[in-house]
């Protein structure tokens, strides 16, 4: 039993360094270009050329993970997985929207490769994405996890949205 923990723990600490390290790695990535002071500092290299702010937050997130672990047990697990097939349906509808539109947009002379049984296929993934947030809604964790999810990305929404509005005035 102490050797299979000893992996188990030793698995998990190489993940959690392998995640933090590709998280402060696209951290930094996608904030290349930002214009924002606080965003900014998240690109900043250390003169090791390690992006030190984005590795902390990183490690701060897991931190916090691990804080409200403690504080609700019983919870944490179903709302984090939730939030992340929110998400997960958010980016998938998006990405399947944006086929749609393409498609629509595009001559179909001008496209190498064709997505099998357009537009149907899209549609029926759509519909699929959408009966996995209806079943969310059946449970009150995950049905927090969707209902704060939906907040958040409508609150980045909007804030990008108010942000280039300033930009064009």
């Amino acid at each position: 039993a102490d050797i299979i923990n000893f992996v188990v723990i030793t698995a998990a600490a190489s993940a959690c360094n392998s995640s933090i390290f590709t998280t402060g790695r696209m951290l930094s990535s996608l904030t290349k270009d930002a214009k924002q002071p606080l965003t900014m500092k998240l690109n900043r290299l250390s003169k090791h050329q390690v992006p030190g702010n984005a590795l902390n937050f990183s490690a701060l997130v897991i931190t916090l993970a691990v804080v409200l672990n403690l504080l609700f047990p019983d919870m944490v697990f179903t709302l984090v997985s939730s939030v992340a097939t929110t998400c997960f349906l958010f980016i998938w509808g998006s990405i399947i929207l944006t086929h749609l539109k393409y498609r629509r947009t595009t001559d179909d002379m001008q496209i190498k490769f064709k997505a099998p049984w357009f537009p149907w296929a899209d549609y029926f993934v759509l519909a699929l994405l959408m009966l996995v947030a209806v079943i969310l809604v059946f449970q009150l964790d995950t049905a927090i996890a969707l209902g704060l999810s939906i907040v958040w990305l409508s609150s980045l929404y909007l804030i990008k949205g108010h942000q280039m509005k300033r930009a064009q005035a």
